[in-house]
């Protein structure tokens, strides 16, 4: 029998396995017929396209490829003239790992584009005016105002804070933020406090494929003496979540106090809990107006166009807890802020989808633009994959939302019971949460109260990480005289966290009691922490 001997590769044709060196090894061709080896990355690396890299390829850590972050700071003396918007000169860099913070002109210019939450805080003292006094912080980008803060209005009290929180977005290249504050109080005061801090974006920071869950215009209507808007239409189990932004001017019928509030489903006879912390010319304090719907916000409509703004988010998927947030601002005939207002409603019915929003202006009528705007994931129905976290996902997969959920970790807690501190120094109120931060090692953690005194006090808060690794301070108010409610909380971001789980503890102090009272008053005092991470 004969015997046929062929040759299957020379040597130098294969590539064998002694190439390999170590576990993670990765087999990249550096040039033309030249196997190169790429060693294992780093724990949460990715692996990107670089041609500076001589195999073309390198390794990144899984935060770099998404997110920049960055935190400015001035903590010395800076004069703010009097009724005057005084740019906040931020001199300081808190952190800034992507060299986006620019101290030569004190603003923040990310280099990706997106979607970015921007936060800024802002202190002064306005003690000693024979006037009162208005405090209010700002978000400017690319130098004109994009963000409102909380207004703050006093009579002759010292220290106050103001927050601002917006989301912009940044074209990556020329667009920039900055920190401005505006003070009224018939004198220059200085500048106790600063900062600004940005993170993103939020467009592109999850994803590549198709376009990423966002905020889409679901209606915009124009609307002239109008008592009611109806958006009908709606399914919240699949929108998720619906945003209304109101955008004119009311008209009213005297010296009345307004309540304009939005009903789902035209329930008027469902259960509806609303707070509401306000800020007048004249002072501040919390009520809890009682409407047949979400409050959007108390306004005085007199008898003349009187300028309104409002932004109201609503929670809209069925078997969870319906809880509402509404910013309203109101000016006055000449334009001047009169009067802000910072609303959160529940709607106690969880089972019903929510099919229409009814907007209602509570005996005012209202002229101007009003939006609404639903958050959905991927509704092109385009063909392809997304790539999420390091796994890919079919847009037509039917649990693929579900996996976003798990990528993207939350975490809340809200007290119970009544509590009360007259300690100096800093106690624990016994409220926390602990979220298990992702690759991003960011966390973005919240807290909203509201808390009373019987006499005269100053309260403070603040957030305490990991059992005293760190501490955000959240601010403080002044009450000038017994049984005051004041909301106090803010924002916080966090960065550069290790991976794993965190623990966020809200603490306070005060000169004299102060109470939170969430048994006793369900419907006004409340404290409440919430967090999120990546």
């Amino acid at each position: 029998m004969a015997i046929t001997w062929k040759k299957l590769a020379f040597e130098g044709d294969v590539i064998t396995k002694s190439i390999i060196n170590a576990k993670g090894d990765l087999i990249v061709g550096s040039a033309e017929d030249t196997p190169s080896i790429l060693s294992v990355g780093s724990n949460n690396s990715i692996l990107v396209a670089d041609s500076n890299e001589s195999l073309g390829v390198k390794w990144r850590d899984f935060s770099q490829s998404f997110f920049q972050q960055a935190s400015m700071y001035r903590s010395g003396s800076q004069s703010l003239a009097n009724d005057s918007y005084t740019k906040i000169l931020l001199s300081s860099i808190e952190f800034d790992p992507y060299n986006i913070c620019d101290t030569s002109n004190n603003r923040i210019r990310p280099t990706k584009a997106g979607y970015y939450l921007v936060n800024g805080v802002a202190a002064t003292n306005l003690g000693g005016n024979a006037i009162g006094g208005t405090f209010t912080c700002f978000i400017y980008k690319n130098g004109s105002q994009s963000g409102h803060g909380t207004e703050v209005q006093t009579n002759n009290i010292g220290w106050v804070w103001s927050r601002v929180e917006k989301l912009l977005y940044l074209n990556g290249s020329s667009d920039y933020v900055e920190l401005y504050a505006y003070q009224y109080s018939g004198a220059a005061r200085d500048l106790l406090w600063g900062a600004l801090f940005v993170v993103g974006p939020f467009s592109q920071s999850l994803f590549t494929g198709p376009a990423p869950s966002a905020w889409r215009v679901v209606s915009e209507a124009d609307l002239t003496n109008a008592s009611s808007y109806t958006f009908s239409g709606l399914d919240g189990n699949a929108d998720r979540a619906y945003k209304i932004l109101i955008d004119g001017y009311v008209v009213g019928s005297g010296s009345v106090n307004y309540y304009p509030y939005i009903t789902p489903n035209s329930a008027t006879g469902d259960t509806y809990y609303n707070t509401e912390h306000y800020s007048t010319e004249t002072g501040q304090g919390v009520d809890n107006p009682s409407r047949s719907g979400f409050v959007i916000g108390y306004t005085r409509a007199e008898n003349s166009n009187l300028p309104y703004k409002a932004e109201i988010t609503i929670p809209a998927r069925t078997g969870t807890r319906r809880v509402a947030h509404s910013l309203m601002w109101q000016g006055s005939e000449s334009g001047t802020v009169r009067l802000t207002t910072q609303t959160v409603g529940v709607w106690a019915n969880s089972s019903s989808n929510i099919s229409s929003l009814v907007i209602n202006f509570d005996g005012t009528t209202f002229t101007g633009k009003i939006t609404l705007l639903k958050l959905t994931v991927n509704e092109s129905g385009t063909d392809g994959y997304w790539t999420l976290a390091g796994s890919v996902l079919s847009p037509n997969q039917s649990n693929w939302a579900v996996d976003l959920r798990n990528t993207i970790k939350t975490a809340q807690a809200e007290l119970s019971s009544d509590i009360s501190t007259s300690s100096t120094t800093w106690v624990s109120t016994g409220v926390s949460i602990t979220i298990s931060v992702g690759p991003s090692g960011i966390a973005l953690v919240s807290v909203s109260s509201v808390i009373t005194a019987n006499t005269t006090a100053d309260a403070y808060m603040r957030i305490n990480r990991d059992s005293g690794l760190a501490y955000k301070n959240l601010g403080s108010v002044t009450f000038p005289s017994g049984n005051w409610r004041f909301f106090l909380g803010g924002t916080i971001l966090f960065a550069d966290l290790p991976v794993g789980n965190h623990t966020f503890l809200i603490e306070w102090r005060t000169n004299n009691t102060a109470y939170c009272r969430p048994a006793t008053y369900p419907e006004v005092e409340q404290m409440r922490i919430v967090g999120m991470s990546w």
